[in-house]
């Protein structure tokens, strides 16, 4: 079997971190895998652990060669932009006969010298593994790669069980939820690209008209003191409930009406991915790679970034226009179900490794 090293930024909870585990359960006895994180260990380390796969931090291009010398691999995959970086040098510095990135986020941030560094390092790379359109065009764009050097790998999901009665029930007394509650969902990191700040104006605004609706936000990060600060200022906190980090978050988006995003950027949202698996509707930002997963007014809304009015007035649609907004996620649930089955995308990353 191939050696292959996994080298992420961290394994805290996002997408990318939620692909890596979901591939690793699925191709654990077929490659000998070796998980290592440059930052943060987070609690994705733990249930990889649990997958029998070990897990080591790495400090920078000097301990990650110095590693891989070590222990030899026939291929070394790198996620996130610090990891993409440090890792094809180091494994390039190696001598590993196989580099593979992934790029799964927009990361607006990067000054031009982030993108000389990724578009210089890139040429180590075998395949760079793109998880949207939107994304694969801004790499042959910004950072000037080839496209033919790019994979398009959509984000996947696999069925996952039900709340059971028992659970729905203990969920709702745990978050004092009654059976006559609208719940609005909304799964993110609580960081400022994901347009974290703008959801108390968006509370306000569907409360406003929809006195009975629940806001459920799940998740965690830096900017979740804020909003819930700035939701107690504008004495809505009864309103809404903050669960923190759930670990199948998808089962609590189930339960609700209405999924919202508020993303400022996004290259292919895997929480927007699991809403709409449920047959959930949804309003997105248009931005990223959303717009290949909602179709306005046909698999879900649309609106644009940075305008918590108007994403709340389509709440507000959604919720006064259950049939609409059910053809809506009864589109969707098809849509996901013909075109985003993780299976198929681990086949694809399977004929990479080769």
């Amino acid at each position: 079997m191939k050696n292959i090293l996994q080298v992420i930024t961290s394994l805290n909870i996002g997408g990318t971190e939620k692909f890596l585990l979901n591939s690793l359960r699925h191709l654990k006895t077929e490659y000998n895998f070796v998980v290592g994180y440059l930052k943060e260990r987070g609690p994705i380390a733990a249930e990889i652990e649990q997958l029998a796969i070990p897990v080591f931090p790495l400090r920078g291009r000097k301990d990650l060669a110095a590693f891989i010398r070590q222990h030899p691999m026939d291929i070394v995959h790198t996620h996130l932009y610090r990891a993409n970086i440090i890792g094809r040098l180091a494994a390039h510095d190696a001598g590993v006969p196989t580099i593979i990135s992934s790029q799964r986020s927009i990361d607006d941030w990067k000054s031009p010298w982030h993108v000389w560094l990724d578009r210089w390092t890139a040429k180590y790379t075998k395949t760079i593994i793109a998880n949207s359109q939107y994304t694969r065009d801004l790499l042959t764009i910004r950072e000037k790669i080839p496209v033919k050097k790019i994979k398009v790998i959509y984000n996947g999901i696999e069925p996952q069980p039900e709340f059971t009665d028992k659970e729905v029930a203990e969920f709702r007394k745990k978050h004092a939820l009654s059976d006559k509650d609208v719940l609005v969902g909304c799964v993110t990191r609580f960081h400022q690209e994901k347009g974290v700040r703008f959801i108390p104006a968006i509370v306000q605004a569907v409360i406003k008209q929809q006195p009975r609706v629940k806001f459920i936000l799940v998740g965690d990060g830096p900017e979740k003191n804020k909003v819930s600060a700035a939701i107690g200022r504008l004495k809505l906190t009864e309103q809404v409930r903050f669960t923190g980090f759930y670990p199948a978050a998808e089962r609590i988006t189930s339960l609700c009406q209405v999924f919202f995003l508020a993303s400022l950027e996004e290259s292919f949202p895997q929480a927007l991915l699991e809403a709409l698996s449920a047959g959930v509707p949804a309003v997105g930002t248009d931005v990223g790679g959303v717009k290949e997963l909602i179709t306005h007014r046909e698999t879900g809304l649309l609106v644009r970034s940075a305008d918590p009015q108007t994403l709340a007035d389509c709440i507000n649609w959604l919720l006064e226009h259950p049939a609409e907004a059910q053809a809506m996620g009864d589109k969707a649930r098809i849509l996901v179900r013909n075109n985003f089955q993780l299976s198929a995308k681990v086949q694809q990353l399977r004929e990479i490794y080769g």
